[in-house]
């Protein structure tokens, strides 16, 4: 379990756990929503971490807000 407030990355997907949490993503889990892409991969490619079909791969996959609703 990863305890907020500690800046730590403990799934390795370059997100703190912070970030996870404002973005409702999973900060124990490099991939939340299961595509093949870490969260990490996702943010900075402005799709949406928390639905497996907005992914880079996806083209014109939309993109995340704080929330995970993109």
């Amino acid at each position: 379990m990863v305890e907020p407030g500690t800046g730590t990355d403990s799934d390795n997907d370059g997100l703190e756990a912070e970030a996870e949490l404002a973005l409702g993503t999973d900060p124990n889990k490099s991939d939340s929503d299961g595509d093949g892409y870490s969260d990490g991969e996702e943010i900075a490619s402005y799709t949406n971490p928390s639905n497996p079909s907005s992914n880079p791969g996806v083209p014109s996959s939309t993109s995340p807000t704080l929330g995970g609703v993109g």
